[in-house]
């Protein structure tokens, strides 16, 4: 729990909340009881962080929160506590003005604003979830926000708060976003890992962990069927769990890998499994596709997309687009993410040809999928972040003939059991090594083989390395 103190006055008041969001079906732990909205089809972006990059914090100890927004908004920051309450933290006595400008980040308490908020019991894991709308809205008729440093609220006034948020018809002009914290009575020392300020009793590291999917046969016939992408994800799993590191490896293949258990897997599954300086992998092999732009965001007019399992042809809602994507991968702020896409967004209607749209006559050197939304994301401060791409947006990706795998994967698979790919020769494999070293081969194979050209690219967001083989 936080406790929000007048500092001049010496005040005190009791920020209030809980940890469950209704939106996430299998939440693990915390209150069932307030409700509370995820937009994964948002027109701009939004983000929530907390002044320590492990998000724990002991009791007594100080935390400043800091929110920025893509575009000028309005904003309401909701704080909810291990002991089933729930508070408005912004706007407050202090800070009345909830518009905030767009890429300028604003800080809750405010420099100099005369209050802090501080850790005390009841202790556990907490939410931090902030809400933004283009135009002014008032979420909270009956409760004065701007009275207080900080505003209780009731079961009612959330649940009301988040039927007004829902009942805009256009999902692009609001935007949420969450972080969740740690708050705990520490003993007089605890050891720490890193420097990510994550302390966890009985692990001596971050962890590893993977989301992989693979889909050679869709449910949609007129979708064409691929040869090998299933074991894709097979080969990839069980490489990265022997020599990858992988503490924990969910594989979804086929009729397993639907647009809701990727979704499950990814949003739900590693945001509540990970935790800040953790590491965490996705892989994705099957379809890639293109579509008009949906919510104006996009500067090329096209939003891309990934093909599930219930995919349907001519049916955007079943696809996975890029700003959903981008929405799922923005739970895993904290964390070192690396996603691997062994696809294309040209039109392939052979065997051995994944992507079905048409090509692009002049494809831009960068990676077409998740590109944008991750430099924006960056533009937020959300970073350690790493795309690699099997091929530029007006390229085809290929499949082996031989069975072997898509080419992509096969030679990055290759990388883990070649020395000479260890550059440095420190004895681990990062990301930018692995590719580095599979680039000139994949070029090769795929001109002598099909007489084609086939450039893997990549976008390295990250502060440090990210090991393919730690």
């Amino acid at each position: 729990m936080l406790r929000a103190t007048l500092i001049l006055t010496l005040a005190v008041a009791f920020v209030s909340g809980g940890t469950h969001f209704a939106a996430l079906a299998d939440a693990p732990r915390g209150s069932q009881k307030y409700e509370s909205v995820v937009n994964e089809e948002s027109g701009f972006m939004l983000r929530v962080d907390v002044d320590k990059p492990g998000r724990v914090y002991d009791e007594g100890e100080a935390m400043t929160v800091s929110i920025t927004a893509e575009r000028d908004c309005y904003v309401y920051l909701l704080y909810y506590d291990a002991g089933d309450n729930a508070s408005c933290l912004f706007p407050n006595k202090i800070q009345k003005d909830n518009h905030i400008k767009g890429k300028t980040p604003v800080r809750i308490p405010a420099e100099g604003s005369g209050f802090e908020i501080r850790t005390a019991a009841p202790f556990g894991e907490e939410s931090l979830h902030v809400v933004a709308t283009l135009e002014p809205t008032d979420l909270f008729t009956d409760r004065p926000l701007t009275k207080n440093t900080v505003t209780r609220l009731s079961v009612k006034d959330v649940s009301k708060a988040m039927e007004i948020v829902e009942s805009k018809g256009d999902r692009g002009v609001w935007a949420e976003a969450r972080v969740k914290i740690t708050t705990r009575k520490a003993p007089p020392e605890r050891p720490r890992v890193g420097d990510t300020g994550q302390v966890r009793d009985g692990e001596s590291k971050p962890r590893r962990l993977g989301v992989l999917v693979g889909i050679s046969d869709y449910k949609d016939e007129s979708i064409p069927k691929l040869a090998v992408s299933h074991q894709d994800a097979e080969r990839m799993a069980r490489s990265l769990a022997q020599k990858g590191g992988l503490d924990h490896v969910t594989l979804l293949t086929n009729e397993k890998a639907t647009k809701e258990a990727i979704r499950r897997a990814i949003f739900e599954g590693l945001a509540n499994e990970s935790k800040p300086g953790d590491t965490v992998f996705i892989y994705f092999s099957g379809h890639g596709g293109r579509t008009p732009d949906t919510n104006g965001d996009e500067t090329d007019k096209l939003d891309e997309f990934l093909v599930p399992y219930d995919g349907k042809m001519g049916d955007i809602e079943s696809m996975i687009l890029d700003d959903t994507f981008a929405r799922w991968v923005q739970e895993l702020d904290g964390r070192k993410v690396c996603v691997v896409l062994d696809n294309c967004y040209s039109g392939g209607a052979s065997k051995g040809m994944k992507g079905i749209a048409r090509p692009v006559v002049d494809g831009p050197e960068k990676v077409d999928f998740f590109d944008g939304e991750l430099m924006r994301a960056k533009d937020l401060g959300q970073a350690d972040i790493m795309v690699l791409a099997a091929s530029k947006p007006d390229q085809l990706a290929w499949e082996m003939p031989t069975g072997e795998g898509s080419v992509l994967t096969y030679y990055l698979i290759k990388s883990l059991d070649e020395p000479k790919a260890d550059t440095n020769g420190d004895g681990r494999l990062s990301m930018a090594e692995a590719f580095q070293f599979s680039k000139e081969s994949i070029e090769a194979y795929v001109r002598e083989t099909f007489s084609a050209e086939q450039n893997p690219l990549i976008v390295d967001n990250a502060h440090d390395s990210i090991y393919l083989r730690p």
